[in-house]
């Protein structure tokens, strides 16, 4: 009898050594999955540093185009000529807003800010939309405007229409 105890003493020893070495197993390769995860998130995180780099670049002819469009609307703006702005914006912004309601509220906007001293782009981002109301591509044009009575921030979007040229779909005073 004392054989089959310690042979059971023995088995019991061994089945913890076996269970003993399945737990340092299974924890080496917790540590080396984790390990991988790691190495997967910093391999996400650095390809989406690189992508929207790359989004830049492409679409770099794109925000200029639409840059050009914006100044020059704005220059429309600036001399007071807001019916003709309504006039030279995309068919989405001639949609939202009635011409002569424009007129009014950009007349009463511009009142109270006086003429523009100084104008310069601060951002530029390019979006584009598949929605029903907005689909197409724009630019996202944020520009810091001194006028003489306060500096404030225009934003104007240009609107690429279904022709190639860009308008301005909108415009807002920050």
């Amino acid at each position: 009898m004392q054989r089959d105890a310690g042979h059971a003493q023995c088995s019991s020893q061994n089945g913890y050594r076996i269970i003993e070495t399945a737990l340092v197993e299974h924890t080496a390769f917790r540590r080396e999955e984790e390990a991988v995860k790691k190495l997967l998130l910093i391999l996400m995180l650095s390809s989406l540093i690189v992508v929207p780099g790359c989004k830049k670049v492409v679409h770099l002819e794109e925000k200029d185009a639409a840059t050009e469009c914006a100044e020059n609307w704005l220059k429309i703006v600036d001399n007071g000529h807001y019916e003709r702005s309504w006039d030279k914006a995309s068919d989405y912004f001639r949609k939202s807003v009635p011409r002569d309601m424009w007129a009014k509220q950009l007349t009463l906007a511009r009142r109270s800010l006086g003429k523009p001293v100084s104008r310069k782009v601060l951002d530029k981002r390019y979006l584009a939309s598949e929605s029903k109301r907005t689909s197409g591509e724009f630019v996202v044009i944020e520009f810091e405007t001194e006028f003489r009575r306060r500096t404030v921030k225009e934003v104007v979007t240009p609107l690429r229409g279904s022709n190639g040229q860009w308008r301005v779909s909108s415009y807002f005073i920050k």
